[in-house]
Formats: structure tokens, C-alpha cells, sequence
């Protein structure tokens, strides 16, 4: 029979008239849901039995009160547990234990009654229920009863991460060793947003976007501690060209030249239908420069002001700058020979560095 035939005469014959029937009987009959049932009970306006104190004939274990005492009080078996193993629900076991005059209140396992042993445990140690269960050879269940009982407020969740559970811990990897959320989350092997919503459940403040790196490397971030660091792969001659420091002095250069190459007989610049690739010469090549002051690392080069200054500088078009005595090979062999014993000192050291 469909769903549809869940009408208020069905009901009245099978529901109300038969008083050993239930929702569930009904349901089976009219080849609807136990729900839909109850639904069309309320719609018509008829009402339904209380099922409470029932005898429950058809499991004969519910109408032994030694094994349900055995069950529920010797062995601690949860009424889910039991109502799983007769195939009923946890209210009927719950009524049963009531009818047979059992105590479904068990009492506290005595850990369980020591409050300032399970605030320890649960909120400063922050362990889960679980754990504390097995600990105090209970439930999950009994755990949250007694921290109700004990008016212990509830954590929204427990990390499975025993470390992001412990306070103490936390407090240390973070404010005195100072180390990230990426950091930690890395360290434990679990995501930045559980490493975050720990912080933030221990009453620990989580650092700014920008604070974070600024309190760990207060001098700035170089070689190494980069976030750009790639093993050191990246040339120094390619990485000074490459800063913002560079950019600014190669602007400097152009705007005092007024964008406008300096070569012999040249003066090209861009403008009226000409498009000319401009280039910022140094006049003392950048390789001697870095050379010359012993510069090891991007750090050191933007800290020499001989490096910056927009006097060694000169504009030129392409084609000027690749005619200049400074450029490629031909720049090494107008050196004299102090210079080319300092390049030959320090191609020799980076050899032994590397």
C-alpha cells in the first residue's frame, strides 16, 4: 500500500481500534514509516498510546532482573550496550532497569569524585574523555557526568594531538621558544588551523600576520631564514639586481639623466614613435664593487653605500652599453693587476666555500 494511504480510517481500524498495535506495526502494514505514521497520528488529531510498563514478553532477558543486574551493575554495561545486544532501543532498556526497581543512576567510579583531580586532569592538562575513562576504568559517559555534576564547563573539542591538548606545552612552543603556528604544525605533524584553534582555546593570543617573523628575527629575514630561500642557488650578483634597493637606484639613475641615454653622440630616449631599451651602467662594475668590500650576501650588499651611490652610475641605451670598456670580458681585462688579484682571491674562495 503506498504512503498516501496513510489515512485517518487506516489508523482508526488499525491503530486505535487494535490495542496491541504500535507504530511500528501499522507502519508494516500500510507499507509507510514509522514517522509517517506518527506524522498522519498528530494530523487527525488522534492520539497514541504510552507504550511505558508494557511487558515486553518477546525478550526474555528483559524479564530477567539477575541478568539485567549482572549486565548493567557487575559488568557496567551501558543501557546503549545492552539495548545493542537484545536488538532494542536504549529507552526500553532504561524503562526496564526501572520496572525491576535497579538504580539506572550508578554511582561515581571514586576517581570520578575527586573534583580537583578531574579539573586537573580535564582542564589544565586538557586530556579527553576517553582517556580519563580508561584511566579511571570507566566511560567516556561517566567522565561527562561528572563534570556535570561538578559544574566543569565542556570543551567544544579535544585534539587527538596530545600536545596541542597540554597548555603548557603550547605556552613554551609558542611564546618562549617563539616558534610559528606553521612551525608547530610541522613539529606534531597536524594543520595550522588545529595548531590555531588550540592557541586560541588556551587563552593563548595569537600573534599578527607581521609580528609573528618580526619578533623571531628582529634584524630581518636573510639567506637561510628567507622565505625565499632555495638552498642558496640563487647567484648574489643576480640577487642584488633583482632587490627593490637596485630598482630604486637604477631610477635614480634615469631620472637624473633624465631618461636619456649618455653614450658618445647618442641621446636616444623613448617618445616620438621611438621605443629604446634603457640600461643603468656602472661605471666601477658591480663585480668589483662586491669584490672590492668582501660582500658575501645580499645583507652586506645593501648595507655598503659604495654599492648605491647613483654617481657610478650612468644611463645607456642598449647598444651603447654593450660598446662600453667595462662590458663582458673586456671589462676583466682592463683591470690592473691589483684588481685582478682581487677577483682571483675571491673566485678562489667561493671554490673552497662551495
Amino acid at each position: 500500500m503506498s504512503r498516501t494511504k496513510v489515512t485517518r480510517e487506516a489508523l482508526v481500524e488499525l491503530y486505535i481500534n487494535d490495542l496491541d498495535a504500535t507504530h511500528e506495526s501499522v507502519a508494516k502494514k500500510l507499507d509507510a514509516s514509522r514517522a509517517a505514521v506518527i506524522k498522519g497520528m498528530k494530523r487527525y488529531g488522534l492520539e497514541s498510546r504510552n507504550t511505558a510498563g508494557k511487558p515486553r514478553v518477546e525478550i526474555p532477558e528483559l524479564s530477567d532482573s539477575s541478568w539485567l543486574k549482572q549486565k548493567f551493575i557487575e559488568e557496567a554495561m551501558s543501557a546503549t550496550n545492552i539495548g545493542k545486544l537484545l536488538g532494542c532501543s536504549q529507552t526500553t532498556i532504561l524503562n526496564t532497569l526501572k520496572e525491576h526497581g535497579i538504580d539506572t543512576q550508578r554511582a561515581l567510579n571514586p576517581m570520578l569524585q575527586d573534583k580537583a583531580w578531574l579539573e586537573q586532569e580535564y582542564v589544565d592538562h586538557m586530556r579527553t574523555l576517553e582517556s580519563i575513562g580508561i584511566e579511571a576504568g570507566t566511560t567516556k559517559h561517566s567522565v561527562r557526568r561528572a563534570l556535570k555534576s561538578f559544574g566543569i564547563e565542556r570543551r567544544k573539542s579535544t585534539s587527538k594531538y596530545s600536545q596541542l591538548n597540554d597548555k603548557e606545552w603550547l605556552h613554551r612552543a609558542y611564546l618562549d621558544e617563539k616558534l610559528s603556528i606553521k612551525q608547530i604544525a610541522n613539529l606534531i605533524g597536524s594543520t595550522e588551523g588545529n595548531v590555531h584553534s588550540a592557541l586560541t582555546h588556551s587563552g593563548i593570543e595569537t600573534r599578527g600576520y607581521k609580528e609573528g617573523p618580526a619578533i623571531r628575527f628582529p634584524e630581518g629575514r636573510w639567506g637561510k631564514d628567507s622565505a625565499n630561500w632555495k638552498n642558496g642557488i640563487t647567484k648574489l650578483n643576480h640577487a642584488i639586481r633583482s632587490s627593490n634597493q637596485y630598482r630604486e637606484w637604477r631610477d635614480e639613475v634615469y631620472k637624473r639623466d633624465d631618461y636619456t641615454c649618455q653614450g658618445e653622440d647618442c641621446g636616444k630616449r623613448n617618445g616620438n614613435g621611438y621605443a629604446v631599451i634603457l640600461e643603468a651602467d656602472h661605471k666601477e662594475p658591480l663585480a668589483i664593487l662586491i669584490m672590492k668590500h668582501n660582500i658575501a650576501d645580499l645583507r652586506e650588499a645593501l648595507m655598503c653605500k659604495e654599492l648605491w651611490d647613483v654617481n657610478n652610475g650612468v644611463t645607456l641605451c642598449k647598444e651603447c652599453h654593450r660598446r662600453t670598456v667595462t662590458w663582458g670580458r673586456r671589462g676583466y681585462d682592463r683591470l690592473s693587476e691589483e684588481e685582478k688579484m682581487i677577483v682571483s682571491e675571491y673566485v678562489e674562495r667561493q671554490r673552497i666555500d662551495s
